[in-house]
């Protein structure tokens, strides 16, 4: 694989989660801002980031035939992606600062390893092949 735009958008959107949490945490904007509504706005800059590539999140799980990430890679990302989404639900449900901290982890967790892996794993298909490289066998 390797980076697009796409995973530009991404970064901008974990930016943002970034930024929204460090400012709110250290009080510096939003300090009148509660854990709610802070939960519901990580939740989404999260999804909005998942969404961004989801072309690269069909290859993932090997959709069209493609070759499928490793399971240990598929396994480890489903469960932090399960873990962000019942953290922000009940963040956003209960106002859990604990809960609040998990989302943002494990979101900007699941944006740093899957950026590292499109930036490091060989292109699956043809047509992401640099020029010149002959391509690895499929299998």
């Amino acid at each position: 694989m390797r980076l697009t735009w796409r995973d530009g958008i991404a970064t901008l959107f974990a930016g943002a989660v970034g930024i929204v949490y460090g400012l709110w945490l250290t009080e510096t904007a939003m300090s009148g801002m509660s854990t709610r509504v802070l939960g519901g706005i990580v939740l989404g800059l999260g999804m909005l980031g998942c969404a961004a590539n989801q072309a690269a999140l069909a290859d993932v799980f090997g959709v069209g035939g493609k070759r499928r990430a490793p399971m240990a890679y598929v396994v480890f990302m489903s469960a932090a992606g399960g873990v962000a989404l019942v953290a922000g639900a009940i963040a956003v449900v209960a106002g859990s600062k604990t809960l609040l901290t998990t989302l943002v982890i494990a979101t900007l967790t699941l944006w740093l390893i899957t950026t590292v892996r499109h930036a490091v794993t060989p292109p699956t298909h043809p047509a992401e092949a640099p020029a010149g490289r002959p391509m690895a066998k499929v299998a």
